[in-house]
């Protein structure tokens, strides 16, 4: 945020930092574990020590000396490109970027890139200049359509794709053969490339409350690795239900909310 974290107190900004950090310096190190193990501390319950140690909590301060800026993760798009050479995280959640923020493609260390929430409506063929992501979160972000592009980020192992209206599913998305992550609940898919079926290291797929009435006719792909299939809220047939169950011998494939309650 423009701050100099070569000369930059907080306890210059945060006054009260300096005593907030002292009081949680004496909470029970079980407190920081769980709300539950620390309630057993009478102490704790009064009630200005538990506001204290809340606003710490929220206001986030630094124990006092330098602030301490974390080079390789950031939340905001300035942020990242201060410290372009380093960043390998960029988390935009609940950011509501109205687009995708192209300036940073630039970023070409970046690994993890979440933009959850952010308003795309389109990904442009212009992210496959981050090829070295290997975890993007596009969930909720009004994608519409999935560009072939997709396929040329090699290096991804999870995507999340979820509550978007997306109809299909490019057939490139087999070229992500390191993938191991994949949630396209809630996505109006009708269909899946037949491609899919061939993704070797792919262990999670959620398909949940879709429009699936099939998978792939091959999946001898998924059947290497896949441990766990969700496909509730889809109005698959019970022939086909056991014909991807047999596909999938080593698979726990979850059709119904009463399966996945019970594990």
């Amino acid at each position: 945020m423009g701050l100099n974290s070569n000369n930059y107190h907080a306890e210059t900004a945060y006054p009260a930092c300096h005593a907030m950090r002292s009081i949680a310096g004496r909470l029970p190190h079980p407190f920081l574990r769980s709300w539950r193990a620390s309630v057993q501390y009478s102490w704790f319950r009064r009630p200005i020590l538990l506001t204290f140690f809340l606003a710490l909590i929220l206001t986030g301060c630094n124990p006092p000396g330098k602030i301490t800026i974390d080079p390789f993760r950031a939340t905001t798009v300035a942020e990242a490109l201060a410290q372009s050479n380093t960043i390998q995280n960029l988390d935009l959640y609940y950011r509501h970027l109205p687009r995708f923020p192209m300036d940073i493609l630039v970023l070409k260390n970046l690994q993890q890139l979440n933009l959850r929430t952010c308003t795309l409506g389109r990904l442009p063929d212009e992210i496959a200049a981050l090829s070295q992501l290997t975890r993007l979160d596009l969930g909720q972000t009004g994608l519409t359509n999935l560009p072939p592009v997709i396929g040329q980020l090699a290096n991804l192992t999870h995507l999340w794709l979820n509550d978007n209206p997306l109809p299909a599913l490019p057939r490139e998305i087999a070229n992500l053969s390191h993938l191991t992550y994949l949630n396209a609940d809630r996505t109006f898919l009708t269909q899946l490339p037949q491609e899919l079926g061939l993704l070797p290291n792919l262990k999670w797929l959620r398909l949940n409350n879709n429009r699936l009435t099939a998978l792939p006719q091959d999946m001898s792909g998924l059947a290497k690795n896949l441990k766990v299939l969700y496909l509730i809220g889809n109005p698959i047939s019970a022939q086909e239900q056991k014909r991807i169950r047999d596909s999938l011998p080593g698979c726990h494939v979850i059709f119904n909310a009463g399966q996945a309650e019970k594990n």
